[in-house]
């Protein structure tokens, strides 16, 4: 059987897990704005008014 957790175990586990989930969303976040941009880019090329070369 597992030891009880003391509040402040519980506490600092808890802050763990919402540094992590934050730290994921914002990795998420990131690469979907890369993707966006490097989409734009994409888009802008094919156009011919910049080149990506």
């Amino acid at each position: 059987m597992r030891p009880l957790e003391t509040d402040s175990d519980y506490c600092r586990r808890r802050a763990a897990q919402e540094r992590a989930a934050a730290a994921g969303a914002a990795d998420e976040r990131a690469a979907r704005s890369h993707r966006d941009l490097a989409g734009r880019f994409e888009a802008l090329a094919a156009t011919g008014l910049i080149s990506l070369a």
